[in-house]
């Protein structure tokens, strides 16, 4: 699926400018973005895990994990081309939750728990290619402490193959941040525009279990991101 950055407007009053000629000046306020890493209008998972050992085990939770690979396109950005050399990015980040619904699905009829709790996320292995070579990564970043997603079923699902699940709220569960040298080079780089492919292994923590077997299909959201 195709996604599309907005346009970046950045604006920098005439005196600023002016401090440039001793170097790179930083951005005067964070802007805001769609998305620095694909992730603004959300990229399907699914999510697995292995099979417990015993009934104890299973009582405890599991950790479900599973591939991104997505392929995404920012706009060119709307950025006058002087700006781009006098400006220094000092750091990129986003947000990521989950969408608010997941499906969580089994091969045979199962019964379902009413609700569970989704904690712990983690992204690794994260890596932005264009053009097939690789401009970020890869990186791996850990979830906010105590961060936390409910999600309760619609209705009572006992001896079916699908259960639909939903949270009251999103939660940001994890922040991706580059910084320094990377992200001004890599900013730079999304400002260019064109079509961008992001890969990674997201995980989160689930408790109580899930049948045997499941597949959470879920959706990870961006939540905001900002170069500043």
């Amino acid at each position: 699926m195709t996604r599309t950055l907005r346009s970046l407007v950045l604006t920098l009053a005439g005196a600023a400018l002016l401090t440039a000629c001793g170097g790179l000046i930083g951005l005067p306020e964070p802007v805001d973005v769609a998305t620095a890493f694909g992730f603004g209008e959300g990229i399907a998972v699914d999510l697995t895990t292995a099979a417990p050992a015993d009934v104890a085990v299973a009582q405890a939770g599991a950790t479900y994990e599973g591939s991104i690979d997505e392929t995404f396109t920012i706009a060119s950005a709307d950025v006058p081309g002087i700006l781009r050399g006098l400006v220094r990015i000092d750091g990129v980040s986003e947000t990521l939750s989950l969408a608010t619904s997941v499906t969580v699905v089994t091969a045979v009829p199962s019964v379902f728990p009413t609700s569970f709790s989704a904690s712990d996320a983690s992204l690794t292995g994260l890596t932005v290619l264009r053009n097939g070579a690789t401009i970020l990564g890869p990186l791996s970043f850990t979830g906010f402490a105590s961060a936390s997603m409910s999600f309760t079923a619609g209705a009572a699902c006992d001896g079916v193959t699908s259960c639909t699940y939903t949270a009251a709220a999103q939660v940001d569960l994890l922040e991706l941040g580059i910084s320094g040298a990377t992200a001004n080079t890599y900013a730079k780089t999304i400002i260019d525009g064109g079509t961008f492919r992001v890969q990674a292994d997201f995980a989160l923590d689930v408790e109580p279990a899930l049948p045997v077997g499941a597949t959470i299909e879920a959706v990870v959201v961006g939540t905001g991101a900002i170069i500043e």
